[in-house]
């Protein structure tokens, strides 16, 4: 609650809409924060932390550097990049594609699995996001983002 009256005197809003588009800006960040700071401890970035559960997903078949990008919410991101940062830590394993000797095939490694076991096992740890709010009012902002999103 204090967040959101400091918001309040920071910004004048004028209508519901514009008090909606800041307090998602603020939560985002917010959100964005909490989980940047958990995925430090693992020494990875978010894009990283993606595209290991992309190929995770996937597994055993392999991916392109294309169809992991297709498949990431930031599609902004250098996926060759970070598939490179993350095979230097031995997270990934790259090959060359039976089918296009152009492509690079992406695997995830028993390493890389292995991290994002550990990673499950206490991602709970970021339950503290919401740990002010009832189950109910869960449920009911669950279903408000997806409808947000459906548009």
């Amino acid at each position: 609650m204090a967040l959101k009256k400091r918001i309040k005197k920071e910004v004048k809003v004028k209508n519901e809409h514009q008090e909606l588009r800041s307090n998602l800006a603020t939560t985002y960040f917010w959100v964005k924060g909490n989980i940047k700071q958990f995925l430090d401890s693992y020494e990875l970035t978010q894009q990283q932390f993606a595209v290991l559960q992309i190929l995770r997903d996937n597994k055993p078949k392999p991916l392109t550097t294309s169809q992991i990008t297709e498949k990431m919410i930031d599609r902004n991101s250098d996926t060759s990049r970070v598939v490179d940062r993350l095979f230097s830590k031995g997270f990934v394993e790259k090959k060359a594609s039976k089918t296009d000797k152009r492509l690079v095939d992406v695997f995830i490694t028993k390493e890389g699995f292995k991290l994002l076991q550990k990673i499950d096992r206490r991602y709970s740890a970021l339950d503290k996001i919401s740990s002010n709010l009832s189950d109910r009012q869960i449920k009911q902002l669950n279903k408000l983002l997806e409808t947000l999103r459906s548009e």
